[in-house]
């Protein structure tokens, strides 16, 4: 079992590699239909993980979250990140509280890992410490590759910063890094 460290901010995942900028890639849903297409089209490798963040809009609630928790330097910083980033259903879903900005800055911390971890840098049974120190697991079955349960429906969306992986679920950092199910 390999164990990465982290540092401030990132997030790891995927078999995908990004086939290019100003692409779109269909996203698989929790029942593993497609869901909407999601627009890269304003990410490029010249820009910083929050900067291609802001450019999907399916990652806009993970941008309103990162903004009221007051993490909009430190995703903007050197890094390198990982970001593992949910989409606005998985945040839907999971009825995260922004008000709550403690709790809401720990969850958000929980999906950044630090260093640029690839998607092929990641092996089943893997744990990756988070930033916000509690551990989570990578599994891979096939070309499925899950931290935690969340499936990575994108990976390798490079950044001047760090890389994101586009994940289904935002994940709940308690002991044993179980995903928020709500």
């Amino acid at each position: 079992m390999h164990t990465l460290r982290l540092a401030p901010f990132a997030g790891a995942l995927l078999l995908m590699v990004l086939a290019g900028c100003g692409s779109s890639q269909d996203m698989a849903m929790d029942d593993g239909s497609m869901s909407t297409t999601l627009d890269l089209s304003g990410t490029s490798p010249s820009n910083s993980v929050l900067e291609n963040a802001m450019a999907v809009d399916d990652l806009s609630a993970l941008v309103g979250a990162v903004q009221a928790a007051g993490l909009v330097d430190a995703l903007s910083g050197d890094g390198p990140f990982t970001v593992f980033a949910p989409t606005n259903d998985a945040f839907a879903r999971a009825g995260v509280d922004p008000s709550d900005t403690d709790a809401l800055r720990n969850v958000l911390l929980y999906h950044v890992v630090e260093g640029n971890v690839m998607a092929g840098d990641l092996s089943d049974g893997m744990i990756v410490e988070t930033l916000s120190g509690e551990q989570a697991s990578v599994s891979l079955d096939g070309t499925s590759v899950n931290i935690d349960d969340a499936d990575v429906v994108y990976a390798d969306l490079a950044a001047t910063n760090g890389v994101i992986h586009v994940i289904n679920l935002v994940l709940n950092p308690t002991p044993g890094g179980m995903v928020d199910t709500n």
